[in-house]
Order: C-alpha cells, then structure tokens, then sequence
C-alpha cells in the first residue's frame, strides 16, 4: 500500500492499521511504503505505474482527487478513466485551534 504522505501523521496510522488487519485476513504481509512530496503526485505515479496486478494500491486522501483540477498534466492517470477508487474507508475531522484572548479574522491570523 503507497502512502504518498510521511510517515508519523493521520494517514500513517490509517495505514498501518489497515494493513495491520488485512495482513490478519490475507495471512500475507500487508505494509505501508511511504512516499511524500510533490502534493501526492510522487506516491500517486509509483502507483500508476506498478503492474494492474491488485497488489499495489494508493491509500489518500482528497488531496489526489484535487489535484487532477489543479494541475494542467499530471505523470499519472486520471481517476475516472484509469482507476477503481474505493471510497469511505474512514473519516478525519480536522479543526484549527487558537488562543482565546487572540482575535483571529482569517486562517492567516
């Protein structure tokens, strides 16, 4: 499974637990293999790449979906031609936090 971000975040732990169970499932290793950089696009065409055998998979997150909007080409495939996306596997909730006696008008701030 290539995980296009580095390890010790979110979707490290994600991972490893999914590859944790899988592994239990399959009775064969399952392990993630980081690859961060370029928004995604780095992990994203090792996938693209490797043989259309099901033993590499892209575990991401929306940044890979956004990216085929932002990016005129992209090394890799496009999702809706070339791929299986599965969708759903979990739910992050991400918020920002700030001091109480700071006043914060934009994300910036």
């Amino acid at each position: 499974m290539v995980v296009p971000y580095a390890a010790g975040g979110t979707t490290d732990q994600i991972a490893r637990l999914i590859g944790q169970k899988l592994s239990e499932q399959w009775g064969q290793n399952v392990f993630a293999d980081f690859h961060p950089g370029g928004g995604t696009v780095i992990g994203a065409s090792i996938v693209a790449n490797a043989p259309a055998d099901g033993y590499t998979w892209l575990l991401t997150v929306n940044t890979n979906v956004i990216n085929e909007h932002l990016m005129a080409k992209l090394p890799y495939w496009r999702r809706e031609r070339d791929s299986n996306p599965r969708y759903g596997l979990t739910r992050i909730h991400a918020f920002q936090a700030c001091a109480f006696n700071r006043s914060a008008t934009s994300p910036a701030d």
